[in-house]
């Protein structure tokens, strides 16, 4: 039901506003979130054996040792 509002508001340049529009239920149809750790888990229990690849955006900075973990969680499926 979004769509044209989003569409217009991003023509425009208006990305914050677009956000607003966004409430976590419709983010989460889309994404999995959570902290990195709890990542690995939450993509099994959603998407099971059809995952073969997954693509992170974490705009933080995040220590090498925590992605070892994560990757690790994640190759221990």
């Amino acid at each position: 039901d979004l769509f044209s509002e989003l569409n217009g508001l991003s023509k425009r340049g208006q990305w914050a506003q677009m956000a607003e529009l966004i409430h976590d239920d419709m983010l989460d149809a889309f994404a999995v979130r959570g902290e990195p750790e709890d990542i690995p888990r939450k993509v099994m229990d959603r998407y099971g054996d059809l995952v073969t690849r997954v693509s992170v955006y974490a705009p933080y900075r995040i220590s090498r040792e925590r992605w070892k973990k994560v990757l690790e969680a994640f190759r221990a499926g």
